[in-house]
């Protein structure tokens, strides 16, 4: 079984230089990390992701890739599609961005950004999606509306 770096295709041996203190001493490692996601009422949520991290100074961060497990962390508290699922249910139906915005009435922007993560559907979004992710029926009356639409 291959641990998440080897996923990532990370080589958790290679040093890189730390953007804090300049050392070539900045090597990744897999851990939990927790964040707060919130404003008014916060909660603590937790994922394990690559970190970065130097030997030298003790500096540590997160990548894009980190990032990105917390905004999927995010979306699973919210109880949403993460964006790589909004993805699949376009690519399901073989869907570019322009012909789902057409069926749907969203903007191609706004589902651009769903799927690159900028931000997060909000729930009638997310239950639409799942409509037509796991019902060809609604793509079909769909597809039907925006012919006669366009009439």
């Amino acid at each position: 079984m291959t641990n998440s770096l080897e996923r990532l295709s990370i080589n958790a041996n290679e040093a890189h230089d730390c953007p804090d203190c300049g050392a070539h001493a900045v090597h990744v490692q897999e851990e939990v990390r927790t964040f707060l996601y919130g404003v008014t009422e916060p909660v603590t949520l937790s994922a394990m992701m690559p970190v970065w991290a130097c030997s030298e100074c003790e500096f540590a961060y997160i990548d894009g890739r980190g990032e990105e497990i917390e905004h999927m962390a995010i979306c699973r508290h919210l109880g949403v599609l993460t964006p790589q699922e909004i993805r699949g249910v376009r690519k399901q139906h073989k869907f570019s961005r322009r012909e789902l915005a057409r069926l749907t009435g969203y903007g191609e922007a706004s589902i651009k950004r769903w799927e690159r993560g900028a931000v997060i559907q909000n729930t009638s979004a997310d239950r639409f999606l799942r409509l037509i992710k796991d019902d060809l029926g609604v793509v079909k009356k769909l597809r039907r509306i925006a012919e006669e639409l366009v009439k």
